[in-house]
């Protein structure tokens, strides 16, 4: 009997979810949680260590496919740095906020993030970790990206259809004013010498002509 209550046991711990699971992407309505963890007294982001490798593989594709909404401000991205390692918890809020600034510079530098697309909260308390939620709306999440990326699209056309305006416009302006500089300048003629006139006789007179002509 004791044997059974066991194993009943532990298939109970193997069905409830571990610390630190992670969604991968956004099929739901809650969001997509990603945690690193650091070392104690240390606030350096190791990435292949604990599992952050692939965390941050997973935390970078949701962030490709929802880039759009994220930098129009549709779907924030909330960073939660934590430090209970360090004395006092001004040292520990601190080394948080170092953690926390050490998982957004991957955001942005691989995933083409800027500062403002972050809320960002530190604690001395929770351990010594980083996680990181991208709050997706419930729903379809592409009728969501739709507006952002319809939107910038337009944005580009209105782009180039002003630049192909701006260059006509100049093309247009050159050559009227290459018409008014030909327009201002003299036309000068230049004539060659008269052609000597035909006599009575057939020939080209000179001064005097063969028939005593003058």
């Amino acid at each position: 009997m004791n044997r059974l209550l066991t194993l009943l046991f532990a298939l109970g711990l193997l069905a409830v979810p571990t610390f630190g699971q992670t969604a991968d992407g956004p099929s739901g309505s809650a969001p997509a949680e990603y945690t690193f963890r650091f070392v104690a007294d240390d606030d350096m982001f190791y990435i292949p260590w604990s599992g952050n490798g692939e965390e941050l593989d997973r935390l970078l594709a949701c962030i490709a496919e929802n880039r759009a909404a994220i930098l129009d401000g549709a779907v924030p991205v909330e960073v939660e740095g934590r430090c209970t390692s360090q004395p006092s918890a001004a040292e520990n809020l601190a080394v948080a906020k170092t953690r926390s600034n050490r998982v957004k510079t991957e955001m942005i530098l691989r995933g083409g993030l800027s500062e403002a697309c972050f809320t960002t909260k530190n604690h001395a308390s929770g351990g010594n970790l980083v996680t990181v939620r991208i709050v997706i709306p419930a729903g379809e999440p592409e009728a969501g990206l739709e507006a952002p990326r319809r939107a910038a699209e337009e944005a580009e056309a209105g782009r180039l259809a002003a630049e192909k305006k701006r260059a006509e416009a100049e093309r247009l302006a050159a050559a009227r004013a290459e018409a008014e500089r030909e327009a201002r300048e003299p036309v000068v003629r230049v004539e060659g010498p008269a052609e000597p006139e035909a006599c009575a006789m057939g020939s080209l007179c000179g001064p005097t002509c063969s028939a005593g002509q003058p």
